[in-house]
């Protein structure tokens, strides 16, 4: 199976899952669940984003490391060995354009180095809305754990 058709399978899988999770352990959370903010603009954000848009979710695609770009709204196109996904409109912004994420699901799609200065961002905007690290390497959650992060 080639590398492209995996990400597809994978991920409605995976954020099925993570959705099912918070559905059962946090009910109070649950009805928030329809917009997903996704932090990072590489290749798993774009794919990942595209994915959840076509299954019926709000999604926007925050850029960690660009404070001022404009907010726009971009086609993007998965292509896959087995066919092109449909392309699909997608929100882009930058984390200084939201005063609050505490309407959704933050997914960290980022690089882990910047972890650090992403928890100290974070911290103010999120409340108690859940995050989801989608990221490679141990100890990825440190930095949100030392800032008191607790979902």
């Amino acid at each position: 199976m080639n590398a492209s058709r995996i990400i597809r399978l994978a991920f409605p899988f995976i954020l099925n899952y993570v959705v099912y999770y918070i559905y059962l352990f946090t009910p109070e959370i649950y009805p928030i669940m329809n917009k997903i903010y996704i932090i990072g603009y590489g290749a798993i954000g774009k794919v990942l984003a595209v994915a959840l848009k076509l299954n019926g979710h709000e999604v926007c695609i925050i850029r960690g490391s660009i404070a001022d770009a404009p907010p726009q709204l971009q086609e993007i196109t998965v292509e896959s060995a087995s066919g092109n996904w449909p392309s699909t409109e997608i929100h882009i912004g930058s984390l200084q354009q939201f005063r609050s994420l505490e309407d959704g699901i933050i997914v960290l799609a980022n690089k882990s180095f910047g972890n650090a200065r992403l928890s100290e961002v974070l911290q103010s905007k999120v409340g108690n809305a859940p995050i989801v690290i989608m990221q490679n390497g141990l100890g990825v959650e440190r930095s949100f754990i030392e800032k008191g992060f607790s979902n």
